[in-house]
């Protein structure tokens, strides 16, 4: 069991957890929700898939090829 394995499995017995950190490929994999955190200001991106869908999240934090 890798270490997104264990955290879902933490989740799915209704465990919070919140994850911080920079490998948003890593995190985009084992998150519900996303959080980021710019400027001093802290935007709810929603899903992963919302996320990645936002064109200032992908430009600034995945890389402009993303």
């Amino acid at each position: 069991m890798d270490g997104g394995d264990a955290l879902r499995a933490l989740a799915t017995k209704g465990t919070a957890m919140i994850t911080s950190g920079h490998e948003a490929r890593i995190l985009l994999g084992i998150t519900d929700v996303i959080l980021w955190c710019v400027d001093g200001t802290t935007h709810n991106l929603g899903t992963p898939t919302e996320a990645v869908a936002h064109d200032q999240f992908r430009r600034e934090y995945l890389g402009a090829d993303s």
